[in-house]
Order: C-alpha cells, then sequence, then structure tokens
C-alpha cells in the first residue's frame, strides 16, 4: 500500500531545504504536520466515499481482478447474480 501525503508548496520548499542540510528533526517535524490530514482522509471521519472515489476504487479492484486473472475472467450465469442465487 502507498500513502500520499500533501504537501503544500511552502511545506514542500521547507522539506527538501531540511532534506537537503539533512536536518532530521525538522523533516520529522514537517512530516508529521502532514500525517494528521492525512489519517483523516483516510479513515474518512464523515463515513461516506464519493461517488468518484467508489468509481476509482472499483476499477482499480477490476483491473487488479483482470491482472490476477490474466484477463480470463470467467462471465458469471444470469442465475449466479439473482437475489436467489446470492443468497443460496
Amino acid at each position: 500500500m502507498n500513502i500520499t501525503l500533501t504537501l503544500s508548496p511552502e511545506q514542500k520548499t521547507q522539506l527538501e531545504d531540511s532534506l537537503q542540510r539533512k536536518d532530521r528533526k525538522r523533516v520529522h517535524q514537517i512530516l508529521r504536520a502532514a500525517i494528521d490530514p492525512t489519517i483523516d482522509r483516510l479513515i474518512k471521519i464523515e463515513g461516506r466515499m464519493s461517488i468518484l472515489e467508489f468509481e476509482r476504487l472499483a476499477n482499480e479492484l477490476a483491473n487488479q481482478v483482470e491482472t490476477a486473472t490474466g484477463g480470463q475472467t470467467p462471465l458469471l450465469r444470469d442465475e449466479d447474480i439473482n437475489r436467489t442465487g446470492i443468497y443460496l
């Protein structure tokens, strides 16, 4: 899993400068400041996923299934996906 931290242009500049100076303490401070908003985004405090996020996630999952199966995903029969077939 990759998690992306979003940094403001100012934070990005500060991070680059701190990395160049090898200022470990300052790098830690900058990254720590970016972690809380990232955690909030990951947890989704409001508990709802936007339609665009759902579409992106569904497409990503479909791509992973296609890759894992080599594009040979069998089609489901109609009786496998109707209400009766789901509960049996």
